[in-house]
């Protein structure tokens, strides 16, 4: 991959290949972390925010531990005092994501088609379809970390 091309792939929020571990946040920088309790599928999800931009991350039994990333390219979530709140559709309709995180409830609904964003962002990782809900998911076990 060529400078100039990873450069205009960083520049729009992509991720410059899907085999590498995702850039560290940048220090202070807040970040939640989800589990589903009692779910067979064992996911765990992690909005963050990488050099590149947010992303929300998933892992469990259906990606054997490891994350799958799913960029949010001008994604604005905001936190509060134990709060998180996220609302993001992408312009093809390929990614949206529905987080809330209150210290009494939290809830998570995802959809990812990698066929729709593919053709905008040509290193997403196929198994992006993984990070789909398939409607909302209430009761999550959620941590807000704000350094």
């Amino acid at each position: 991959m060529t400078a100039a091309l990873l450069s205009v792939l960083v520049l729009l929020g992509a991720s410059p290949s899907p085999a590498r571990a995702a850039p560290a946040p940048p220090p202070g920088t807040p970040a939640v972390t989800c589990v589903v309790p009692h779910d067979a599928a064992a996911r765990a999800f992690r909005l963050q925010q990488t050099k590149i931009g947010w992303e929300l991350s998933m892992r469990g039994t259906a990606t054997a531990g490891r994350w799958i990333s799913l960029p949010l390219p001008g994604a604005s979530p905001s936190f509060g005092d134990g709060t998180a709140s996220l609302h993001y559709r992408s312009a093809y309709g390929g990614r949206t994501v529905t987080l809330t995180v209150s210290p009494a409830a939290a809830s998570l609904d995802v959809y990812a088609n990698y066929e729709l964003e593919v053709n905008v962002d040509p290193d997403l990782d196929p198994k992006i379809d993984l990070l789909n809900t398939n409607g909302p998911i209430a009761g999550l076990a959620c941590r807000v970390t704000r350094p």
